[in-house]
């Protein structure tokens, strides 16, 4: 929704070169993080602990055979052991349909859809399953629910249309009643998480964390919070929140292994845990960022040279 919202101050050909540059630069992020968690793969295959015990011969046979090609390309399902990559694969993609949408001046046509594309998702997700008996974990509902046109495509469309009507929204919405919102509906979340968990339902998202979500953005804008450049959080937002996504999986195996290791895990440790995560992500980004940056020095100073 961020990423549609910054996206949603351009148009036309502007908009067009905005998305290809995003996602050039995405192409770049899902390649480099696939060769990072390809590598653990084949370590912990070494190890004999991925997939089942597979060996590093039945690893690439499971790799590169059609199910997995099927289920990467269709269904945004990344074929290495890295559970958030198949939302990087959905953004996208969702990407490349807003830019087909924008070539066709269809994007403000796209935000009536907006609705039907949350009604599908808790369709398919929750409703059709409990009518048919379907459980819970069944994959093949997971992998219909979980992709770019139900978790990415509405969610940017969402943050475009608020980013093209802000300056109604500055005038209309009061911040305080909004920000009561923001509370009241976070609280209705967790009653409508409890509830689905009594019934042995789950989803990514309910509909009380989008119209949560909805509020943020209303309070944000009224206070000026997604467009003060000089922000702490946009700063960190802009710069790294696509890294820190990438490699917090990556960090909670390896905070884990530390708090185990030093025997410090306990009930503390783990409140806290989503707290060290976020830290060593945002660090890592950092250094990442850190030297591209000097690399990318290096290599201009070459290349005048």
């Amino acid at each position: 929704m961020t990423s549609g919202f910054y996206l949603g101050h351009s148009s036309g050909d502007t908009l067009d070169k905005a998305i290809k540059k995003r996602m050039m630069k995405l192409l770049q992020l899902i390649g480099i993080a696939f060769a990072v968690y390809l590598g653990n793969d084949l370590f912990r295959c070494f190890l004999g602990n991925v997939r089942t015990n597979l060996s590093i011969t039945e690893y690439f046979k499971v790799l590169v055979s059609g199910e997995t090609l099927i289920k990467f390309l269709f269904f945004n399902i990344m074929p290495v052991t890295m559970p958030m990559g198949w939302f990087l694969l959905a953004q996208l993609y969702a990407y490349w349909v807003i830019r087909m949408l924008n070539r066709v001046r269809g994007i403000a046509f796209a935000y009536q859809g907006i609705p039907f594309l949350f009604a599908g998702y808790f369709l398919i997700r929750i409703i059709i399953p409990a009518m048919i008996g379907v459980k819970e974990d069944n994959e093949f509902v997971w992998i219909l629910s979980r992709n770019w046109l139900f978790d990415a495509l509405p969610f940017m469309l969402l943050g475009m249309c608020m980013a093209s009507n802000r300056e109604v929204i500055a005038k209309k919405t009061k911040p305080d009643i909004a920000l009561f919102y923001v509370i009241f509906f976070s609280f209705l979340a967790v009653g409508e998480y409890i509830l689905f968990s009594y019934l042995d339902r789950s989803c990514d998202y309910y509909i009380s964390n989008i119209l949560a979500v909805i509020c943020i953005f209303v309070v944000a804008i009224d206070n000026g919070g997604l467009v003060k450049e000089n922000n702490v959080l946009v700063k960190i937002g802009q710069r790294h929140s696509t890294f820190i996504y990438i490699i917090h999986g990556f960090m909670i195996m390896a905070v884990n292994t530390v708090l185990n290791f030093f025997h410090l895990r306990n009930h503390y440790t783990e409140w806290f845990l989503p707290v060290y995560v976020l830290t060593a992500s945002l660090g890592g980004s950092v250094i990442w960022n850190q030297v591209c940056g000097k690399f990318h020095d290096f290599k201009t100073i070459r290349g005048k040279g």
